[in-house]
């Protein structure tokens, strides 16, 4: 039995359970009857956040629907016991109901008839034990667990989805994969749309990052409205295959959203700024035009999005042989388990006695951030200078003074900021730290009276671990440094 888990992580009293006997594709769902005044009090709200899930799936369909207590199995044929849910028809699909909750009157008012007595009293029962037939499109999930957990707790489907190479983190476009690919958007434009998946400094005022994945592109009709979890990969110049991010709570947006993405991103100069950039490694900017829906399919907050350090090789052949395409592929047991052992591969210590030797030819290792002009870098500095002149006072901020980015001098101690553009914590920690060492402590001298503080800055949210490796440098080694994140929208920046 499980208990239907309401979005704000509250146990709700409404149980549920798959019939063992189901397979993934097509399940019976049993849904208990509320009773007593103490059994399944919130039948009613726990069965539209379950029709709600399953609208969220996509593709899923309510074959049949039966109520299944003990009395009518004994007296009534499966045909008796059917429920008729006023003005629908089996199946039913639910990508077509725009509404879930009158589904949910319906299937409840057209349980009070079933197995009634003649001439009995009253409205009749509209809280019983009910057996739901379900289908879902093949593939979109790998085991009962995976249903129930996505029922029971929300979970979204998750899938896989090839990105074109990119060095700088995709932050910005870099080019590269034009000369990597044959045939594919990317060889015809010069740039891929998911070569901006990362810059999280643009976020709208709703808290989130509107992106494009052309994954997405042929899937969009199904899944438009819908949350899913995306788990992303690559082909490196070398021919590795890396799992380089995933995102999850990841909206795929209808058309109006897509048009509030592109309205707002023209007004704050960001759509320039991509055209700008596109120019700069010789693309054409003409991708750039075309329908929102075209431009925008996606939407996530920053949060919600990890970028992994370093990138993850496969270990099996499985991204060799298939999921080449830049499709929306369903995450199966099989991919499960190559990425569960790409994750622990990187984990193995090499162990006291090193190793015997080295790879000589080239390694791609994007842990470490391009050395090359970053347009996005120099506009967020500006940014954030101009927020801390206006805090602070212009007498106070200097931006490159001495090649510092940011430096704010405060009664008795000096701040250094030193911002990136990095999609992950770790990474900007990495980049910034020994350049904040140096900015303050080289030829410095021991008697100079004010103290200095080190601040990292960059989009991405850090995450308990990076949070807890931070503290770490503070507490253990006395690093007077901190990590504060940062992006378009934040009008204000607090140096404490």
């Amino acid at each position: 039995m499980r208990k239907v888990v309401a979005a704000d992580g509250r146990e709700m009293d409404a149980t549920f359970h798959l019939d063992p006997e189901s397979s993934a594709e097509s399940v019976e769902l049993v849904f208990e009857s509320r009773g007593g005044g103490t059994r399944n009090t919130e039948y009613k709200d726990g069965l539209k956040v379950l029709l709600e899930r399953l609208r969220a799936i996509g593709g899923a369909t309510i074959e049949d629907a039966v109520i299944d207590t003990e009395a009518t199995r004994d007296s009534l044929s499966e045909s008796e016991r059917r429920i008729h849910p006023r003005g629908r028809s089996y199946p039913i699909s639910l990508d077509a109901e725009s509404d879930v909750a009158k589904l949910r009157i319906a299937l409840m008012s057209a349980q009070t008839g079933v197995g009634r007595k003649p001439g009995a009293k009253g409205g009749g029962n509209p809280n019983k034990r009910m057996r739901l037939t379900l289908t879902f499109p093949p593939t979109t999930f790998s085991s009962l667990g995976a249903i129930e957990d996505a029922l029971a707790l929300g979970q979204p489907p998750t899938f896989l989805a090839r990105i074109c190479w990119n060095s700088a983190h995709w932050v910005r476009p870099t080019g590269e994969s034009r000369m990597l690919e044959t045939g594919t958007y990317v060889t015809e434009y010069g740039f891929g749309h998911e070569e901006w998946l990362f810059n999280l400094g643009w976020v709208l005022d709703n808290g989130f990052h509107y992106a494009y994945l052309q994954p997405l592109r042929s899937a969009w009709e199904r899944h438009r409205g819908r949350v899913i979890h995306i788990r992303l990969f690559t082909i490196a110049p070398s021919g590795e295959r890396l799992y380089v991010g995933e995102l999850r709570s990841c909206e795929v947006l209808t058309e109006e959203q897509a048009e509030v993405a592109a309205r707002e991103y023209e007004k704050r100069g960001w759509i320039d700024e991509m055209r700008e950039q596109v120019e700069a490694v010789e693309g054409r900017p003409k991708g750039l035009l075309g329908d929102p829906i075209s431009r925008f399919n996606l939407r996530f907050r920053p949060s919600d999005a990890t970028y992994f350090v370093p990138h993850q090789q496969a270990t099996s052949s499985l991204l060799k042989d298939a999921y080449l395409r830049y499709r929306l592929y369903n995450w199966t047991d099989e991919l499960a388990a190559d990425f569960e052992d790409s994750s622990s591969a990187r984990l193995v210590p090499i162990g006291p006695t090193g190793v015997t030797g080295k790879n000589t030819g080239t390694v791609h290792r994007p842990g470490t951030a391009p050395s090359s002009y970053d347009p996005v870098h120099n506009i967020l500095q500006q940014e954030l200078y101009k927020i801390l002149k206006k805090a602070h006072g212009a007498s106070a901020v200097t931006m490159e003074e001495d090649h510092v980015d940011l430096k704010v001098r405060l009664p008795g101690k000096t701040v250094f900021i030193e911002l990136k553009t990095l999609p992950s914590a770790r990474l900007a920690v990495r980049a910034a730290l020994g350049q904040l060492l140096e900015y303050s402590y080289f030829r410095q001298h021991s008697s100079q009276n004010d103290s200095a503080e080190l601040i990292v800055v960059a989009p991405a949210f850090a995450d308990e671990d990076e949070q807890a490796y931070v503290r770490l440098l503070r507490t253990t080694f006395n690093i007077p440094i901190s990590y504060r994140t940062f992006n378009r929208e934040m009008r204000a920046f607090d140096l404490k």
